[in-house]
C-alpha cells in the first residue's frame, strides 16, 4: 500500500490552477515523465536523510561525498535518472526543443540540490532557525516544483501562460511540507535535519527542550500531530500555523488575480482540511504500519 496524498494533491492543484482537463493533462505527455520524477526525488529524500552531520563535515570534499550518496559512486542514480525519463521523452512526440529545455531544468535541479545540502549539512544543528529552514523549504520546493510542473506541462512547457505555474503551484507545496514537517518532527530532530517546525523550535530553546525531552521519554512516538505540537511548543506552533497561512493567503491573491474564485475557494477549503484530518488520518496508518506513512 503507497498512499500519496501530496502527488495526487499537486495534479488536483495544477489541473485547478491551469484549468486544464484530464484529457489536455494526458495529451500533453507530461503526466509520465512527473509521476517518475516525483517517486525518484522520493527515494532521493529517504537517502538524504540517513546522511549523518559528522562524516560530511569530516570529509575533504564535502559535495563530492554527498554526491556520491544521493546518486552512487559512479553517479548511477543520476544516469539512472535521465536514462529512464529520457527514455520516456524519446518515446513521446514532445518536441526537441522542449524536451531539451525539460533535460536542462533536471541537470539544474540537482545541481542545486547537491550544492544546497552539502551547504545544509555543514552547518551546526542549533543554526537552523525558522528563517533560515523556511528559505531551505522554499527554495527547495520551489526548485523541485518548477521541474515537476515543468515536466508536467510536457509538449507545451515552453508556453508562458503554463510557465507561470512553476511558480504558484510550489507555493501550495510549501503548504503541504508544513503539514509534513509537523508529522515528521520526531526523525527530524533525531537526524538534525531543518523543516518549518524544527526552525520554530529552535528559535524557542525551551519549547525545543519540552517537545525533545517528550520524545526522549517516548522513544516509540514516530509521528506528531498539530495538537501534540501546540501542546508542548505553542509559540513554535503558532509561528508555524502563521506561516500556513500566510502561503494560503498568498494562494488566494493569486487564484483570484487569475479570475478563478472558485478555485480559491476550493485550493483554500483543501488547505484547511488538510491541516486538520489529514495529520489524524496518518497517525492512525503509522500506528497500523510506519512504512505506510510515509507519503
Amino acid at each position: 500500500i503507497r498512499i500519496r496524498p501530496r502527488f495526487i494533491g499537486a495534479l488536483a492543484a495544477y489541473a485547478t490552477l491551469s484549468n486544464l482537463k484530464k484529457n489536455d493533462i494526458l495529451e500533453n505527455e507530461g503526466l509520465p515523465l512527473f509521476r517518475l520524477m516525483w517517486f525518484l526525488g522520493s527515494a532521493q529524500d529517504d537517502l538524504i536523510d540517513e546522511i549523518h552531520h559528522n562524516t560530511i563535515k569530516d570529509s575533504e570534499n564535502p559535495k563530492k561525498l554527498l554526491q556520491q550518496t544521493i546518486f552512487g559512486k559512479n553517479r548511477q542514480f543520476y544516469q539512472a535518472v535521465f536514462t529512464v525519463i529520457g527514455k520516456e521523452l524519446n518515446n513521446s512526440s514532445i518536441p526537441i526543443d522542449a524536451r531539451t529545455h525539460l533535460k536542462q531544468k533536471m541537470a539544474q535541479w540537482y545541481d542545486f540540490l547537491t550544492t544546497q545540502e552539502t551547504e545544509v549539512l555543514s552547518r551546526d544543528f542549533r543554526e537552523y532557525s525558522f528563517l533560515y529552514s523556511r528559505e531551505y523549504r522554499e527554495r527547495q520546493n520551489r526548485n523541485v516544483g518548477s521541474v515537476l510542473v515543468a515536466l508536467l506541462n510536457g509538449r507545451n512547457c515552453m508556453d508562458p501562460e503554463l510557465q507561470k505555474l512553476e511558480e504558484i503551484v510550489p507555493t501550495l507545496s510549501y503548504r503541504t511540507q508544513i503539514i509534513d514537517d509537523i508529522a515528521d518532527l520526531p526523525e527530524d530532530i533525531r537526524s538534525q535535519r531543518p523543516s518549518y517546525a524544527v526552525g520554530a523550535l529552535l528559535d524557542y530553546p525551551d519549547e525545543f527542550d519540552s517537545l525533545n525531552n517528550f520524545l526522549i521519554a517516548n522513544p516509540s512516538v514516530g509521528k506528531i500531530t498539530p495538537e501534540q505540537f501546540k501542546k508542548y511548543a505553542r509559540k513554535s506552533s503558532d509561528v508555524v500555523i502563521a506561516q500556513y497561512e500566510s502561503y494560503g493567503e498568498q494562494l488566494r491573491k493569486y487564484t483570484e488575480s487569475q479570475g478563478t474564485e472558485a478555485a480559491s475557494k476550493l485550493l483554500n477549503s483543501i488547505g484547511q482540511s488538510a491541516f486538520t484530518v489529514f495529520p489524524i488520518v496518518r497517525d492512525l496508518i503509522y500506528k497500523i504500519n510506519p512504512k505506510w506513512a510515509n507519503f
